[in-house]
C-alpha cells in the first residue's frame, strides 16, 4: 500500500531502492551463455536512470499539459532505464509522450470512443491494444501531486480506471515483480540461456529437488 504521508518524490525514491534489491537477488543462473551476453543482461537488469528535469518541462510544452508530480518523478528517476520494472509493456520515452497520446486517441476513436480527454498524457501501451494515461493540469496552473490511471482498450468505447493513482499503480506493478522474484527464489529458480539474441528460461521440475540458484553460472567462453 502506498504511504500517503510521503511525497511523490519520497515514494519514487523508495520504489527505486526496492527495484535495486529485486534486481540484485537474481533467481537464475546462466547456462551456455557467453560472458559478454551475461554481463550485458545483468547491466540492463540493474540499471536505473532518469531523464533530466528540463526534458520533462519540454515535454509539457509539447503536450500543453503539466505532468502530475508522480509522473515527473518517475521520469527523472526511471525514464531512461528501469531494469525489469514494467517489463512486458511499452513505456513512453519522455519525448514520445505526444506520439503515444496520438496513437491512443486513434485507437480509442477506432473503437467507437469520442477521443481521449483534454490533457490526457499516455505513458504506456500494454501489448499494443491497451493504453494507460493520466489527466494533467493546464499549463500555467500548479502541478497536481498525483492522478488516477485510466485506460482505453481496443474494441471498447469506454474509458476505465485501472488504479486510483500513479503511485498506487507503480506500487502494484512493483509488488507483482517482487512477488514473482520471491516465488522463483523459493522454488529454486531457473537456468537462463542467452544465444543469438534470444533468452530461454529452463525450470527444473519441482519434484527433482534441483535448485539452479544453488549452482554456479556456466559460460561458453
Amino acid at each position: 500500500m502506498t504511504d500517503v504521508t510521503k511525497t511523490p518524490a519520497q515514494v519514487l525514491d523508495q520504489i527505486c531502492t526496492r527495484l535495486q534489491t529485486v534486481a540484485e537477488a537474481r533467481p537464475f543462473r546462466f547456462r551456455d551463455t557467453s560472458r559478454d551476453a551475461a554481463r550485458a543482461h545483468l547491466i540492463r537488469r540493474t540499471t536505473f536512470r532518469g531523464c533530466k528535469l528540463t526534458s520533462t518541462l519540454q515535454a509539457e510544452d509539447r503536450l500543453q499539459a503539466r505532468l502530475p508530480k508522480a509522473l515527473t518523478h518517475f521520469y527523472t528517476r526511471l525514464g531512461e532505464a528501469r531494469g525489469e520494472f514494467l517489463m512486458g509493456s511499452d513505456v513512453a520515452w519522455i519525448f514520445a509522450l505526444a506520439a503515444f497520446g496520438a496513437e491512443a486517441d486513434k485507437l480509442f476513436r477506432e473503437s467507437g470512443g469520442a477521443g481521449l480527454p483534454e490533457r490526457a498524457i499516455t505513458f504506456l501501451f500494454h501489448q499494443g491494444y491497451t493504453a494507460h494515461f493520466v489527466i494533467g493540469s493546464p499549463i500555467g496552473e500548479p502541478r497536481i501531486d498525483d492522478a488516477p490511471v485510466l485506460a482505453v482498450t481496443e474494441g471498447s468505447p469506454e474509458i476505465r480506471q485501472v488504479a486510483p493513482s500513479l503511485l498506487a499503480y507503480f506500487e502494484a506493478s512493483l509488488r507483482e515483480l517482487e512477488e514473482l522474484n520471491e516465488i522463483q527464489l523459493r522454488q529454486g529458480g531457473y537456468y537462463l540461456t542467452l544465444r543469438d539474441g534470444r533468452a530461454t528460461q529452463s525450470f527444473p521440475a519441482l519434484a527433482s529437488g534441483e535448485r539452479p540458484v544453488d549452482t554456479e553460472d556456466v559460460f561458453v567462453d
